[in-house]
């Protein structure tokens, strides 16, 4: 007898701490900002990425360094795709292993290397996005870079490690593109 009431007794402890939220809704939002203080929030609920403040469908997410001649040499070929496809697309960096950059370097980095596109300085809240985007895509939390990750419509789309030419960006483009017409 005294063991069922200790049963019923851890049945109700469990049952009665059971967390009753709704388990489908997953809610993080990051907020990244540029030299110029330039917000860029981006809200991921259900795995659908909310980019506020930007309006194409098309967004790329393009963690970099500085320091990195990979990331670098893809500077001038992402910034030809913006200039290609302008107002379809949208590329964010998210600069990291940088530790804490002065605003002065990253503004002569901008300036010589001619970038066209935003690039988060928030080094702390870089580190956390990249954290996430890393479990999402079940990379190391110290992945490799440069890493690209394409959104069509707050939707993961594909993902690029490394360098990449610039022929198959725009070919994954051209489909994103014929998948917003089909919709």
């Amino acid at each position: 007898m005294r063991k069922k009431i200790y049963i019923l007794l851890i049945m109700a402890i469990i049952l009665g701490c059971k967390d009753n939220r709704d388990k489908n809704i997953d809610t993080t939002q990051f907020k990244i900002q540029n030299l110029n203080r330039e917000n860029i929030s981006i809200l991921v609920k259900n795995d659908k990425y909310l980019f506020r403040n930007i309006k194409p469908k098309i967004v790329f997410i393009y963690f970099f360094a500085t320091w990195c001649p990979p990331c670098i040499g893809e500077i001038p070929h992402l910034n030809s795709l913006l200039e290609k496809y302008n107002n379809q697309i949208d590329i964010l960096g998210v600069l990291l292993y940088d530790g804490e950059l002065k605003s002065i370097e990253l503004k002569r980095f901008i300036k010589y290397n001619k970038i066209d596109f935003f690039i988060s300085k928030s080094f702390r809240e870089n580190r956390r996005f990249a954290n996430f985007i890393a479990l999402k895509l079940r990379l190391k939390p110290e992945f490799s870079i440069p890493l690209m990750v394409m959104f069509v419509d707050g939707k993961y789309f594909t993902h690029y490690e490394g360098i990449v030419p610039e022929e198959m960006i725009e070919s994954d483009i051209k489909q994103a593109k014929l998948k917003l017409k089909g919709e």
